[in-house]
């Protein structure tokens, strides 16, 4: 695993929780109890979670592709 891959897989978490908890913050402000709204948090977050797999998912297919190397040796560590 890359450095690049780290670091958005800790962006991802942080955003994740972000969504929950300003959620689940705004909906107890609101007079909603704890419960119900630590769960509509998560409903939130795995929305946007699916948000970003969709984008990211688009980013890769537009990625232009790579020719075969016509009998040459792959390079292995």
């Amino acid at each position: 695993m890359n450095t690049i891959q780290q670091l958005v897989g800790a962006a991802g978490i942080a955003i994740a929780f972000s969504v929950t908890t300003a959620t689940k913050t705004a909906l107890v402000a609101g007079g909603e109890s704890i419960r119900p709204a630590m769960a509509r948090g998560a409903q939130h977050s795995y929305l946007v979670a699916f948000g970003m797999v969709v984008v990211g998912l688009l980013a890769a297919l537009m990625m232009p592709r790579k020719s075969p190397l016509n009998g040459m040796p792959i390079a292995a560590h």
